[in-house]
């Protein structure tokens, strides 16, 4: 049993108040029998209200799990789209780079989005890699 699903599954035995790690790599936590991702608690703890769901909590670093006031940024959806496009941007409008595997690749290797937003951020292959890592860890946590 890897690290994550032991995570995973010992989300019942944390201490009160720690919450637990989701799938998608947040850290979670139960407030008033009211569910919320951590970053976005200690945001609305330090702004003293809650975020609107257009209000979206950017990690500066990356780290989804480093929930410190200086490493969080309230943004709009369009502002938070907008940095990852350019985080990994296409490149001579034929190739770009894969936020997973850092290949640079032809833009017929990536799925085309229907709005503004161009390319994916993961190449197709990437993406279906990560489909079936999530499948699998679904599963080895489902059947203990």
């Amino acid at each position: 049993m890897d690290l994550q699903t032991t995570i995973y599954k010992s989300r019942r035995r944390n201490p009160k108040g720690t919450g637990w790690i989701e799938e998608n790599g947040y850290r979670r936590v139960e407030i008033n029998g009211r569910r919320t991702s951590m970053h976005r608690r200690a945001i609305e703890k330090h702004l003293g209200r809650q975020l609107g769901k257009f209000e979206h909590v950017h990690h500066k670093n990356g780290n989804k799990l480093d929930n410190r006031l200086e490493n969080l940024e309230v943004m709009t959806l369009s502002e938070h789209l907008s940095l990852r496009m350019t985080k990994y941007p296409v490149i001579d409008d034929s190739k770009k780079e894969c936020g997973r595997c850092h290949m640079i690749l032809p833009l017929e290797s990536f799925f085309k989005r229907n709005s503004m937003l161009g390319y994916a951020t993961l190449c197709k292959k990437c993406m279906a890699l990560g489909c079936r890592e999530r499948r699998a860890r679904r599963k080895e946590i489902k059947n203990g």
